[in-house]
């Protein structure tokens, strides 16, 4: 869809949004585990993809913003790992994407190690890499299962595409700073929807990040076709997705 002139009176007064009942959302929950309950507000709106930042202390990956900030009962497995096992097993799980974002490189050997003992959720989840990711070029050395985060501007061989879970982007390098009144100038909406249209001809899903927690920026985003929309306020993006 292209964007012209009018969008945004479009989008934000006359979008109709069409119910989507069971399926899968577009929501992101960005650092999910700073929720008041990880992994289960998302689960419960059926959020697309979950995403938690993970440092490996001791050969334990904890899941932390900051390495200070590590707490001993907050571990990728206890937190993630084990209660998605669990409902997959009582088949009680929907598939979404597990976007572990790598706080520093040398966690990833031990993130693989750790999920090779989840075959269920090997199976049924996406699982993709994200932050301190190894060098393109390597991307074919790691398991089929895992994939890794894209971005913008790169250049990838058809294997190191294969190897892309989806692809995602600072909206700030597209647009610069989200404007206060919520109006992004007409050529910096057509860019958008064309970067947009760019990798869904590449059969990617895309998401950026850095995107206000508003509802204007969440309806933006959906009329736009954004796959995964980014969130610190589940419930709100929820409400956009749904009505």
């Amino acid at each position: 869809m292209k964007v012209t002139s009018g969008t945004l009176l479009f989008v934000f007064f006359t979008l109709q949004v069409v119910a989507q009942n069971s399926k899968v959302y577009l929501g992101h929950s960005h650092n999910d585990y700073l929720q008041k309950n990880p992994l289960k507000n998302a689960f419960d709106l059926r959020f697309g993809s979950i995403e938690v930042d993970v440092f490996e202390k001791e050969k334990v990956i904890y899941v932390a913003h900051e390495k200070a900030s590590i707490e001993p009962y907050k571990t990728l497995e206890k937190l993630y790992l084990n209660p998605i096992d669990s409902l997959l097993r009582t088949q009680k799980a929907y598939s979404f994407q597990l976007l572990i974002d790598l706080k520093e490189a040398k966690a990833l050997s031990f993130v693989i190690d750790l999920i090779n003992n989840y075959p269920l959720i090997k199976k049924h989840l996406t699982i993709v890499i994200s932050g301190e990711m190894p060098n393109p070029k390597l991307f074919n050395k790691y398991p089929k299962w895992l994939f890794f985060d894209g971005r913008l501007g790169m250049e990838y061989s058809q294997k190191e595409i294969k190897k892309i879970g989806l692809i995602s982007e600072n909206i700030f390098n597209v647009i610069g700073p989200w404007p206060h009144d919520n109006i992004i100038k007409e050529s910096k909406l057509k860019l958008l929807n064309e970067i947009i249209e760019q990798t869904h001809n590449t059969g990617k899903k895309i998401r950026f990040w850095n995107t206000p927690n508003s509802i204007e920026a969440y309806t933006l985003l959906k009329f736009l076709g954004v796959d995964y929309i980014g969130t610190d306020d589940l419930e709100l993006l929820n409400s956009i997705l749904i009505n």
